[in-house]
C-alpha cells in the first residue's frame, strides 16, 4: 500500500514537472539574472558616483592656485570629463563655474558666457540657476551688452535672491545712464536687504550715495 501511494505521489512529481519545471527553472534563472544585472548596474553607479567626487575634488585643488598659475588644461580635462559623466549634476554644473572664473581671469569673456549658459539652460536647482544668471549678467556688463543683460533679469525671481536681481538691475540702468530708474532698482535692492537683514546693504547704500553726487553734478 505504501509502496503504491510512493509510486503515485512520483507519477505526479513527474507529471507535475513535466508541466511547468521547464517554466519554473526558466524564471528562476531569469530572476538570478534580474538580480545580477541589477548588482552590476548599482556597483557601477556607485563607483561613477565615487570617480565624479574624486574628479570634483582634483578641480578644487586646480583652481585652488593664484588664477594666473592655474593649470588650463588640467581644468579643462576634468570639467569635461564631470560634464561627459553626467551633464545635469551638481559637479558638472560647478565645474561650469569654475570654467568661467577661469576664462574671466583670462578675459575670455565669450567663454564664461558660454560656460555660464549651459548651467542657466537647464541648472540641477533654482539656486544655481539664479547663481548662473547673476555672474551671466556681470559677464554681459563687462562685454557691455547691456540689453541683454537686462533682459536675463525680468526672469520670476524667487524672494531670497530679490536683492542681488535687483540690485543688478540697478547697475544694468546706470551703465545705460537710466539714473532714476537705477536709483529706484537700488532702493528696491536696499529694502530687500534691510528685509531679510543681508550683509550688503552698506554697498547699496555706496551706490545710492554715489548716484546722489551724479545729481549734484
Amino acid at each position: 500500500m505504501t509502496t503504491r501511494i510512493e509510486n503515485e505521489e512520483i507519477e505526479e512529481l513527474k507529471s507535475f514537472w513535466n508541466s511547468y519545471g521547464k517554466p519554473i527553472f526558466i524564471g528562476v534563472l531569469l530572476a538570478i539574472a534580474i538580480v545580477s544585472v541589477w548588482k552590476f548596474w548599482e556597483n557601477h553607479q556607485i563607483a561613477n558616483k565615487v570617480k565624479e567626487a574624486q574628479n570634483y575634488q582634483l578641480l578644487i585643488f586646480a583652481m585652488s592656485q593664484p588664477l594666473d598659475k592655474v593649470n588650463e588644461a588640467d581644468v579643462i580635462s576634468i570639467a569635461d570629463q564631470l560634464q561627459k559623466a553626467n551633464p545635469d549634476s551638481y559637479y558638472a554644473q560647478y565645474a561650469k563655474f569654475y570654467l568661467a572664473k577661469l576664462a574671466v581671469s583670462q578675459n575670455k569673456l565669450d567663454d564664461a558666457a558660454k560656460a555660464l549658459k549651459a548651467v542657466l539652460d537647464k541648472p540641477a536647482d533654482a539656486a544655481l540657476g539664479e547663481l548662473s544668471r547673476e555672474r551671466l549678467v556681470r559677464v554681459l556688463l563687462a562685454q557691455n551688452k547691456l540689453d541683454e543683460a537686462f533682459a536675463l533679469l525680468q526672469a520670476p525671481v524667487e524672494k531670497e535672491f530679490v536683492t542681488t536681481r535687483e540690485e543688478l538691475k540697478g547697475d544694468v540702468l546706470l551703465k545705460q545712464s537710466k539714473i532714476d530708474q537705477a536709483r529706484e532698482a537700488y532702493r528696491a535692492a536696499l529694502a530687500a536687504a534691510e528685509a531679510d537683514k543681508l550683509g550688503n546693504q552698506l554697498i547699496i547704500k555706496l551706490k545710492l550715495n554715489n548716484l546722489a553726487q551724479e545729481d549734484i553734478k
